[in-house]
């Protein structure tokens, strides 16, 4: 009888054992796979937030050479000289298509996550109106092409002087008028998107400064044209969409 307990018991122990360190098993595994998904979670998102941070400093460049060549592109006709006879400056007209840039959603979906919805929105609105200006850019190119094909003039330095009679300014001056109403659009859209993508930037670079424990100094070219040095801030406040009025 006592043999027949104790083999009883034992079996209940082992048993009892068996169940716990079933679930102990059962436990410590689903613990390891939820840190392993937590740290590749992480490492994606670490990588997201690069990819994003060189989508914008792309689309920052483009739009500083947009801005500067704009400046130089608005000269369709200056000034008339003694008889029918015009000078512009010359200048390329935007070399090459303007390739439109879009965020992957994966990207926002991770910003999201990491960043903060105000940050998002930025981020998401820069994409919007940077792929508007491209397509500007792009018909402008296509029809000062088109309008370069049918003029002639002398090239003195920098400058071009050429010999329009009245009837090629009645047939070209719709042209050059449409051209420069693109450009005279364009001007105040790429200063501003130079502005907000500069935050867009500098927002994102606290955000993995915050979520990421992002180490060094973020430096660029501020839109004023100077180096800038911002030192890492884990409480800056991420930059807020501006509301739809004010665009």
């Amino acid at each position: 009888m006592a043999e027949w307990m104790s083999t009883a018991l034992n079996i209940g122990v082992g048993g009892a054992t068996a169940v716990i360190g079933g679930f102990a098993g059962a436990y410590l595994s689903e613990w390891f796979a939820a840190r392993r998904r937590a740290v590749d979670e992480r490492n994606s998102q670490k990588s997201s937030a690069f990819a994003l941070q060189l989508q914008l400093m792309g689309m920052y460049t483009d739009l500083v050479q947009y801005r500067e060549h704009l400046g130089q592109s608005r000269v369709a006709f200056r000034a008339r000289l003694p008889g029918p006879r015009f000078r512009a400056q010359y200048h390329q007209a935007f070399s090459g298509d303007q390739a439109e840039v879009h965020f992957r959603i994966e990207d926002l979906q991770a910003l999201a996550a990491y960043g903060s919805r105000d940050l998002l929105n930025v981020v998401a609105d820069l994409d919007r109106r940077f792929n508007g200006i491209a397509a500007a850019l792009n018909q402008y190119r296509s029809g000062w092409l088109a309008v370069g094909d049918q003029l002639e003039g002398d090239i003195q330095g920098s400058i071009i002087v050429l010999s329009l009679t009245q009837k090629d300014m009645r047939r070209l001056g719709p042209k050059f008028a449409s051209l420069s109403k693109i450009l005279a659009d364009l001007e105040p859209m790429v200063e501003e998107m130079v502005q907000d993508t500069y935050r867009g930037l500098v927002g994102l670079f606290h955000a993995r400064v915050k979520s990421f424990g992002q180490t060094g100094t973020f430096e660029a070219i501020n839109p004023r044209g100077v180096l800038e040095r911002i030192e890492p801030d884990a409480k800056a406040d991420p930059p807020k969409p501006k509301p739809l009025s004010a665009r």
